[in-house]
């Protein structure tokens, strides 16, 4: 396993990612609808959504993740990026809201995802990151963080637990044709009652007396609304 850090020198001028989450809404994606990861206490939330629709929670569908103070986030970081998120079968599933359907933008993203449409994304974007576990509500869940320069992969930290097997196999892509075949298609005989979340995007530093790096951080979420088409 590796655990190695990745810091990142741009800057976010805010004083917590829901202030910056609040202040990318307002600003530059009035159209979009701010959610929060906790929906119980949004003042505590550390993972918000900019999302097309309304409804919460938003399993289905694209969107743009805002998170930190999670176990693979630097402290005084924050992740921005594309969020898509893969279902469990009707069998694994414990609610209506958990079954991938066909409708789900999982399918067309990882149809898409090597295409010449995600390319320009891809050159804002510096990190992937991708999650599983047995359910949503799993208390084992595997992960692991790689660098991205435009199509090309390699590992950071990776953290198994009982989803060693499906994390190796992610870990083991050199490029994004590499997991694009692993997504679709991957070795681990459990898929279907896999959840898998992946986040594609880069680490900003919050420091409310530093520099203004928004505008890139909004030039990537633009290149990736026009990858999604959505």
């Amino acid at each position: 396993m590796k655990t190695l850090k990745m810091m990142t020198t741009r800057i976010l001028p805010y004083n917590s990612v829901r202030d910056f989450a609040v202040h990318l809404k307002n600003t530059h994606f009035s159209h979009r609808h701010l959610l929060p990861w906790n929906r119980f206490d949004t003042g505590k939330s550390q993972w918000w959504w900019l999302s097309a629709e309304p409804a919460n929670p938003v399993f289905h569908l694209s969107k743009i993740v805002i998170a930190a103070e999670q176990s693979w986030i630097p402290d005084g970081e924050v992740f921005v990026g594309l969020n898509v998120e893969k279902g469990l079968s009707e069998l694994a599933a414990p609610r209506q809201t958990e079954i991938m359907q066909d409708g789900w933008y999982w399918n067309r993203f990882v149809e898409d995802m090597a295409n010449e449409s995600f390319q320009k994304a891809y050159s804002h974007a510096k990190n992937v990151f991708l999650l599983t576990g047995l359910s949503v509500e799993s208390s084992e869940w595997g992960h692991c963080l790689l660098e991205m320069e435009k199509d090309k992969l390699s590992e950071l930290e990776s953290e198994g637990g009982d989803n060693e097997a499906i994390i190796q196999e992610f870990v083991a892509c050199q490029n994004v044709e590499d997991l694009k075949t692993t997504l679709t298609n991957p070795k681990a005989t459990d898929y279907e009652w896999r959840w898998v979340l992946v986040a594609i995007g880069q680490f900003f530093t919050l420091d409310p007396t530093g520099s203004d790096d928004t505008p890139k951080c909004v030039e990537m979420i633009n290149a990736f609304h026009a990858a999604i088409r959505d």
